[in-house]
């Protein structure tokens, strides 16, 4: 979705900053963002009579009262430029973010299904977790096709909240696809496989059935969602380049957020040098997108300011609206939020004791970088690897068995390497080397066993500390340490 912030005016009148949801197309240009009448923050103890008499006094009318965020959208009474008094501010427009790459070597045999997916390794974090049903992702959006073939099964609840339109269901496509992405049933021969697709999905419609919304709607979506036991909640939405929304919004997602809920949120499609609303906010995670035919950020992609996780955004195939049986490509940054969002699924399915900001910490201490080590401008911490995030989870429930390592503790400024083998012959053996926080530093290939010389990947000598290994073999899956002593 998409907010835009301006200076006060009067209802639908054009605003100064852009508001976009976070789907596959450009986002409207900021001349063409508008936003629909005014929000009154009410004091807690207002009564309803008293509240109705003021607006009626001032000469408005009520287009609906939101009773979790005490908050008033209404018509304005009359063309004027500036705010009756310090209550009102101006109920921003929100829409998804689209974007559509015209570059000719984005054609379909390089947009399978698979490519994201290998890129962020999901394919290995499956063999560890596929997503568990305790876990419960909310899809902030156009709401769910409840009627798809990939996710009628998967969906626990369906709730809108935008005025007007009582129903929860999808007639846009942007939620659907998006919620395929989460979690699309998996092995019934139909759509795509989600990220997380043991975990369920409530569907909070809080954009329109033409991807529009207002802030207020948002708002009173997020405040919900707090009390309903939603670990985690995705908005592929945003307000374009407008500045920040206000309290309105901002109160809302902290009472999310107060409730534990792992927030994330697009980074929009502007190509602009700061994310969006709410991605921007400090409690919410921002994703970016990359070309994973490239590992490059995608033009489209906002950057820098706010940035914090990537993911794959370009050419993502995604089931769809109606339920047709065919799957769209899509880009756009609404799109690498939900991947994101999966693989926090997956990850907290495999280690449901972690709080949501050990999660989130995981997310970012376990990606793949993409330009400059640690977190760079263009590309924030890196892409998502599902992997590596469960990985970390993996080995503190997972002991090597089978597979040694020799010598270990092993001495790196003494040369030599540690031997890594299984008790039998394996044939092709790999062995991958990560350090504690599960970022992949070495990868060996060998027939039966490999040596490590205590090197990266690209050629640097590992300080002391505790390393993790994954062995893999045709008929092996194994998992070690190593302990490195600096002398």
């Amino acid at each position: 979705m998409g907010f835009g912030r301006g200076n006060p005016v009067m209802s639908k009148v054009t605003a100064t900053a852009g508001v976009c949801l976070a789907m596959a197309g450009l986002c409207a240009p900021a001349s063409a963002a508008t936003y629909d009448g005014w929000i009154i923050q009410w004091p807690s103890l207002i009564t309803d009579s008293d509240r109705l008499f003021e607006i009626g006094r001032l000469g408005y009318g009520e287009k609906r009262y939101y009773p979790l965020s005490n908050i008033s959208w209404v018509d304005t009474a009359a063309d004027t430029a500036a705010a009756p008094d310090t209550r009102f501010s101006p109920n921003y427009l929100m829409h998804a973010i689209t974007t559509t790459p015209n570059d000719p070597q984005f054609t379909n045999f390089l947009a399978a299904d698979e490519l994201p997916l290998r890129y962020m390794n999901v394919e290995t974090a499956w063999d560890y977790q596929t997503g568990s049903p305790n876990i419960r992702i909310g899809v902030f959006d156009t709401g769910i096709d409840t009627d798809n073939t990939d996710l009628k099964n998967k969906i626990d609840q369906a709730i809108s909240f935008v005025t007007g339109d009582p129903y929860a269901g999808d007639k846009f496509g942007h939620g659907t696809n998006v919620a395929s992405l989460i979690a699309a049933e998996a092995n019934n021969g139909f759509g795509i496989s989600g990220v997380c697709w043991g975990c369920r999905l409530v569907a909070v419609k809080v954009l329109s059935n033409t991807g529009a919304g207002v802030t207020s709607d948002l708002a009173e979506a997020l405040r919900w969602a707090a009390a309903n036991n939603i670990q985690i909640i995705n908005m592929s939405l945003g307000n374009g380049t407008g500045g920040d929304p206000g309290s309105v919004l901002s109160d809302a997602i902290k009472a999310a957020y107060d409730q534990g809920i792992l927030l994330i949120a697009a980074a929009g499609n502007e190509g602009a040098n700061s994310v969006s609303y709410p991605a921007r906010y400090d409690q919410v995670i921002s994703v970016g997108a990359i070309d994973p035919t490239t590992g490059e950020r995608a033009a489209f992609s906002n950057y820098k300011d706010g940035s914090e996780l990537m993911a794959p955004g370009v050419d993502i195939f995604g089931d769809t609206f109606p339920n047709i049986g065919n799957v769209p490509i899509t880009s756009g940054t609404s799109f690498a939020a939900p991947l994101a969002a999966g693989v926090a699924g997956l990850l907290w399915s495999e280690q449901p004791s972690l709080t949501r900001d050990e999660v989130r910490s995981r997310l970012s201490s376990s990606t793949k970088d993409l330009n400059t080590p640690g977190w760079d401008e263009q590309t924030a911490f890196g892409s998502v690897d599902a992997a590596a995030a469960l990985r970390v989870a993996a080995f503190k429930v997972k002991q090597g068995k089978d597979v040694v390592s020799y010598p270990n503790p092993f001495r790196v400024r003494q040369g030599g390497a540690v031997t890594i083998r299984p008790p039998q012959d394996v044939g092709l053996l790999t062995v991958r080397v990560y350090t504690l926080d599960g970022r992949q530093i070495r990868t060996l290939s060998g027939t039966n066993e490999v040596q490590w010389d205590g090197v990266t990947n690209g050629g640097q000598t590992v300080a002391a500390g505790v390393y993790l290994f994954q062995a893999s073999a045709s008929n092996l899956r194994d998992e070690g340490r190593i302990t490195v002593i600096d002398w």
